[in-house]
C-alpha cells in the first residue's frame, strides 16, 4: 500500500525555479496516438508556451522544487460562448512521472485546477481528452464522484497532422487568390473574425488591439504567417495561420508505427533531391505546423481546402506535418478529409451547462493546448 499522498507531494504554483524540473518532466512523459508516440520539449524557457496561451496560465506543480512529480496548466481566457463573452478555463498539458504512477496524482492535480478555476467565481472548465484514454475519461468522471463538479462530454473533436504534398501534386486554386496577410488587412481579419467567431464555441474574443499584440508576442509568429484567402471579387473568404512552434515547443518522436517506418523507406526513393527528409526517425524532432485562428466564411467554404494546399505546399522544399483540430459536426471535415493525414479522436468535457446543447460548432486551437 502506498503512503498516504498529500504530505508527500504539495500542489502549488510554479515559480521560475521549476523551469528545470518542468523541462525534464515535460521530456520524460510521452503522449500517444495511432500513429506515434512522441515527447514535447519546451527548452529553454518552459513558460513561453504558457504565456502565449492565453492572458492568464498558471501551472500547478506537484512535489517540492527539483523534484516535480507532475503538472498541469490552468488557462484564463475570455470567448465567446452561446454567442455570449465569457470567461473560462481549460485545463491540460496534465502529466505524471513515470515513478509517481498510481498514485493518484493525476487526480489531484486536476481537482486542485478545478479549486484555482474557482477560485475567485466559478468558472466554466473545458478540456480535451484523447477518446483512446480511458485513464483521461475516468480523472474527469472522478470529479463529480468526489463531489467537487461534473465534468461531461459536450463534443467530438477530430485531430489531424496532415501530410505534406512533396511536390507530387499541384495545388488547385479553387477560385481563390491566396496571399500572405500585411498589415493593410488586419482590419477586414478581425472583422472577418468577428462575423464567423462570435456564432461558435470557444473562440478567443479579443479587440483588435489585443489580437494585434498577442501575434507580436508570439514566438515563432509573424502577421505575415496569416494566409489570406480572397475571391474574384476581392472579399476576404476567409484565413488561418501557419504556426511554427520550434522556438518555444518541439515534438519528439519516440516510437513510430510499422507503417510510418515502411512509409519513411518510401520516401528516400520518391523525394527529390532538393528536398529534406520529411518523416523523420526514432528519437528525432518532428516537423510540425500547427493551423491557427481558422476562420472561413459560411459562403465560401472552399477557401478552406484553398488554404490548406497553399499552406501545404510551401513546405515542399522543408516538408513538415500540419496539425488541425476540428469539430466533427463542422462542414469544413468534408473539406479536410480530401487531405491524407494521421488522424485521432478528441472528447471535448466541460462542467458548463448549455442553454441549447447541440447548437453551434466549438472553435479548438490545439497548437495552444
Amino acid at each position: 500500500m502506498s503512503q498516504p499522498l498529500a504530505p508527500l507531494t504539495p500542489i502549488r504554483s510554479a515559480s521560475a525555479a521549476d523551469n528545470a524540473a518542468l523541462l525534464a518532466l515535460s521530456a520524460e512523459v510521452p503522449v500517444s496516438t495511432p500513429a506515434f508516440a512522441y515527447t514535447l520539449e519546451r527548452s529553454p524557457d518552459f513558460f513561453a508556451f504558457a504565456r502565449a496561451q492565453a492572458p492568464r496560465s498558471d501551472i500547478l506543480v506537484a512535489g517540492q522544487t527539483e523534484d516535480v512529480k507532475g503538472f498541469i496548466s490552468v488557462c484564463f481566457n475570455r470567448v465567446w460562448l452561446e454567442g455570449r463573452v465569457q470567461d473560462t478555463v481549460y485545463t491540460g498539458d496534465l502529466r505524471v512521472a513515470q515513478a509517481a504512477r498510481g498514485w493518484g496524482l493525476g487526480d489531484q492535480l486536476m481537482q486542485a485546477s478545478i479549486a484555482l478555476a474557482h477560485q475567485e467565481r466559478p468558472l466554466p472548465v473545458f478540456n480535451c481528452v484523447l477518446k483512446d484514454n480511458p485513464v483521461g475519461l475516468k480523472m474527469n468522471a472522478n470529479l463529480a464522484r468526489e463531489g467537487i463538479t461534473e465534468i461531461v462530454p459536450i463534443g467530438d473533436i477530430g485531430l489531424t497532422m496532415l501530410f505534406p504534398l512533396l511536390g507530387f501534386s499541384k495545388p488547385q486554386t479553387w477560385g481563390f487568390v491566396i496571399t500572405r496577410a500585411q498589415e493593410s488587412d488586419f482590419a477586414e481579419m478581425f472583422e472577418l473574425w468577428q462575423a464567423v467567431k462570435s456564432k461558435q464555441h470557444l473562440a478567443r474574443a479579443w479587440d483588435r488591439l489585443q489580437w494585434r499584440s498577442w501575434i507580436e508576442a508570439t514566438p515563432g509568429l509573424a502577421l505575415s504567417d496569416y494566409l489570406l484567402a480572397r475571391n474574384a471579387q476581392g472579399e476576404l473568404c476567409g484565413f488561418f495561420a501557419v504556426w511554427n512552434q520550434q522556438p518555444i515547443r518541439r515534438v519528439r518522436l519516440r516510437r513510430v508505427h510499422p507503417l510510418l517506418s515502411g512509409a519513411r523507406r518510401v520516401e528516400r526513393l520518391l523525394r527529390t533531391t532538393t528536398q529534406t527528409q520529411f518523416i523523420p526517425g526514432q528519437g528525432d524532432i518532428l516537423p510540425v505546423r500547427q493551423v491557427l485562428n481558422l476562420c472561413i466564411a459560411g459562403h465560401a467554404a472552399k477557401a478552406f481546402p484553398a488554404l490548406l494546399e497553399a499552406a501545404l505546399s510551401t513546405g515542399k522544399d522543408s516538408p513538415f506535418l500540419l496539425g488541425i483540430a476540428l469539430d466533427r459536426r463542422d462542414p469544413l471535415q468534408y473539406w479536410l478529409d480530401r487531405f491524407a493525414g494521421s488522424r485521432s479522436e478528441l472528447v471535448l468535457l466541460s462542467n458548463y451547462r448549455f442553454v441549447h446543447p447541440g447548437r453551434g460548432l466549438f472553435h479548438l486551437e490545439i497548437g495552444l493546448g
